[in-house]
């Protein structure tokens, strides 16, 4: 009884460790998985990130789910967005490749604070106006890859981006969810683990559409 207790402490001591280590990282509290946020982003896209220089990447859209038109809708077919200069709830640019494929869920910057943006260090700043960041106080980017994503899109842990026992799931799928047109449950069963048999027969299916 006494182990099962220590076991208890020690897992709790080590949670709240690391929930003081976030917030004192950028004090701010956990927005939920990605199916939690959508309705908090003014844009939600996938694409490739194409540039990345500084804390801040250029995103090229290859698919507009949301766009609330705050400050104007976006047109632009790359935008830029800036991630951690060391001082917002962002994450760090490194964890974005060049190439690299994402959905994003990103807020548009419509005022820039003062001494927001240095002119002489134009690659490393809170940002521009008009442009876009990306926040880590919640799930707001999921990896794409062959059109499924992958990362914490429902009911998983806080401060948890990546979901690795995560079945990925069609980007098609999470866009019908945005729109509205389907539960978050339907979400919920598609991003569950895979069992073998299942995943054999989705192997075996793909196997036989390359021959």
């Amino acid at each position: 009884m006494m182990n099962y207790f220590g076991r208890l402490l020690t897992f709790i001591m080590l949670n709240a460790i690391g929930f003081c280590a976030h917030a004192s990282d950028c004090n701010c509290v956990w927005q939920g998985p990605f199916s939690k946020i959508v309705d908090k982003a003014d844009l939600i896209a996938s694409g490739t990130i194409v540039r990345s220089k500084g804390n801040a990447l250029d995103l090229h859209i290859e698919k507009l789910l949301i766009d609330k038109a705050r400050g104007g809708r976006e047109f632009n077919e790359q935008i830029r967005i800036w991630t951690s200069d060391g001082k917002q709830c962002r994450p760090t640019s490194d964890q974005f490749p060049i190439n690299s494929r994402w959905l994003m869920a990103l807020h548009k910057i419509n005022n820039v604070p003062s001494g927001g943006f240095n002119p002489n260090t134009p690659s490393i700043s809170y940002g521009r106006e008009k442009d876009y960041y990306l926040s880590k106080c919640g799930v707001y980017w999921l990896a794409l890859h062959d059109g499924y994503v992958s990362g914490n899109l429902v009911n998983k842990q806080r401060w948890l981006w990546e979901d690795k026992a995560m079945n990925p799931v069609l980007l098609e799928l999470i866009d019908a969810y945005i729109r509205g047109l389907i539960p978050e449950q339907a979400l919920i069963e598609a991003a569950k683990p895979q069992t073998r048999g299942k995943k054999l027969m989705e192997e075996t299916k793909q196997f036989l559409q390359t021959q």
